[in-house]
């Protein structure tokens, strides 16, 4: 869409431009051979398919033992913000709280020779108008349109319901 006429007590006038596609009849579609695949599954498939199921719809029971890879753990939990605790037991349905915790566990490592490299920090200049332009930014990302009684105006959002058609075929 290009705004060609935005004058106030002027009704707004603009060009639309379109693809439009040309319908296409594909021929010969019918001497066409299409080869079916053959799937074979294998018992090690069936295994693998019933360990799966198996792991999917365990029940789990509480064990004596020091845990495992893949085992089920409960932690009691208590956190703190800013030294005040609070207990974490319960999910919104009032049920005990599950989840999985995963960690990534990083090798310690050594760095040599590094004590005589200079690193130069960067200095960035936030200027007003570059904060001016985020906020605006920020505004139009998180705009709430509302219908208006008025004539459409540069920037509105406007919703246009449209009926094209070529020598008097409708298309969408």
């Amino acid at each position: 869409f290009e705004l060609t006429k935005d004058e106030d007590g002027q009704d707004l006038e603009f060009t639309a431009s379109f693809e439009v596609y040309p319908e296409v009849e594909v021929k010969g579609v019918s001497d066409i051979e299409i080869e079916k695949p053959v799937v074979e599954i294998t018992d090690e498939d069936l295994d693998n398919m019933m360990e799966t199921l198996q792991k999917q719809h365990a029940t789990w029971k509480e064990v004596k033992r020091k845990a495992k890879k893949d085992d089920k753990v409960i932690i009691d939990f208590v956190g703190s913000i800013d030294g005040e605790e609070f207990e974490l037991t319960k999910d919104e349905d009032g049920q005990d709280l599950e989840f999985t915790a995963s960690f990534e566990v990083y090798p310690e490592v050594e760095v040599k020779g590094v004590s005589d490299i200079e690193i130069e920090k960067p200095v960035v200049e936030i200027t007003d108008e570059d904060l001016d332009n985020m906020m605006e930014t920020l505004q139009k990302q998180h705009a709430t349109w509302k219908e208006v009684k008025r004539k459409a105006k540069k920037d509105d959002k406007v919703i246009i319901d449209f009926v094209g058609s070529i020598d008097g075929e409708e298309f969408e």
